[in-house]
């Protein structure tokens, strides 16, 4: 058997020390001498920054940014994202409740561009990021239309903007890039300009100039819309959204909202349809 010769280390295992020596290091830094320590404090500007310093690692915040980072690197190097648990083996997902949401919720679904029937009780609120490997995969399979497919009148969807702009440099301009399509054409171009995206193997300003001319939308007008910043405060007043309202920290960050009642369950992750059916059928069964 000929096998082919590589020079070096594989990428996941460059990827494997490089995630080990991260930990040791950091473990080293948490834990060596005062003598050690007062250095870092140096290093940071004095004791209070240091202190701040190490609240962040500490942090939700900073421990999903690291989780998001590896997958992110993991999925790049593996060429695939791994499977989430099967949701048949899995309880419903508590159904939350919050009064004071149920006018954020139907201002979201009264304004916003919805697929589907605009009149169903149930609504999936999507966080997504137009540059993350995830939501792609949860869009390409198409895992939403065939749930709106099984329930046509009960459920539709709508996407919101959540662009990890720190590890996606691209993806606050792939959101406003949709939505000068969705102003240029309304509803079926915003979704057709996003399902384009997706279908992007990298994206940058040109390519995304170059999927509003596949969309035969009006070149000029696009650019402009683009250059002038139209909607990139409509991008980042969505960004606040996400944590405030339902308490997403992940993409694709997807809530099943009863828009009668505002109760809501958040299903985060690509998981497969038979996932939201459950939560689905759960939310009607608890109404």
């Amino acid at each position: 058997m000929v096998t082919k010769k590589t020079n070096g280390l594989p990428r996941h295992a460059i990827l494997a020390v490089l995630i080990a020596v991260n930990i040791v290091i950091s473990i080293f830094v948490l834990t060596k001498p005062d003598g050690a320590m007062k250095l870092e404090e140096l290093r940071a500007g004095g004791a209070e920054n240091f202190a701040q310093i190490l609240e962040f690692y500490e942090s939700d915040e900073y421990k999903q940014q690291q989780t998001q980072w590896i997958q992110q690197a993991l999925w790049q190097t593996a060429g695939t994202a791994p499977n989430p648990t099967n949701p048949t083996q899995e309880e419903p997902t508590p159904i939350a409740s919050d009064s004071s949401l149920q006018e954020s919720i139907e201002q979201i679904v009264d304004e916003w561009y919805i697929h589907g029937n605009p009149d169903a009780r149930y609504t999936v609120i999507e966080y997504s990021d137009l540059e993350c490997p995830f939501c792609k995969r949860h869009h390409q399979n198409g895992t939403l239309k065939s749930l709106i497919e099984q329930y046509p009148e009960d459920v539709n969807h709508i996407f919101r903007h959540f662009p990890l702009n720190n590890i996606h440099p691209n993806a606050q301009l792939a959101w406003e890039a949709a939505e000068c399509a969705g102003d240029l054409d309304w509803t079926d171009a915003f979704f057709a300009y996003i399902d384009e995206t997706f279908k992007l193997t990298s994206i940058n300003r040109a390519w995304l100039l170059q999927v509003a001319n596949t969309l035969w939308l009006n070149q000029d007008a696009f650019e402009s819309c683009l250059d002038n910043w139209e909607f990139t405060t409509t991008v980042a007043n969505q960004l606040s959204e996400w944590q405030s309202l339902f308490g997403v920290s992940w993409t694709p960050g997807n809530v099943l909202v009863d828009t009668e009642t505002g109760k809501f369950v958040l299903i985060a992750g690509a998981y497969p349809v038979d996932r939201f059916i459950q939560e689905l059928e759960n939310m009607k069964n608890n109404e």
